[in-house]
């Protein structure tokens, strides 16, 4: 729709204070020659705006991601966007949210006991 807005969201479980990777892909057809072709991408994550893109012109598989979004509630709004500009087609795709990977504590453990090692050992080859 040329000069419209439109709105996309979706309300995900969530754990508070976990961290989550967000991402999608944009992709839009040409604009209608002649006219302003400038569209404005908005995404927010619960609440917090996250990417606002001015995009002119046709964008075919604009990726984003973001990483290490923290949730605050046992329920966080994904939401899209969009004040159109004259493109004839706009898709949102490849929406996806994951639990960010958090190493365990034996993970620090081992790095803390390799480290240790490390110091001992250079500590003995330089009294030799």
């Amino acid at each position: 729709m040329i000069g419209s807005s439109g709105t996309l969201y979706q309300t995900i479980a969530t754990t508070p204070g976990d961290f989550y990777n967000f991402s999608f892909s944009l992709y839009t057809t040409d604009a209608v020659p002649g006219l302003d072709s400038t569209t404005y991408f908005r995404a927010r994550w619960d609440g917090t705006e996250i990417a606002y893109n001015n995009i002119t012109g046709a964008a075919s598989g604009l990726g984003q991601t973001f990483t290490g979004l923290q949730a605050s509630g046992a329920n966080t709004q994904v939401y899209f966007e969009v004040l159109f500009g004259n493109f004839v087609v706009f898709h949102i795709d490849d929406v996806s949210v994951t639990a960010a990977s958090v190493p365990e504590p034996s993970a620090y453990a081992a790095l803390l006991g390799c480290v240790a090692l490390g110091v001992v050992c250079l500590r003995r080859c330089l009294r030799a």
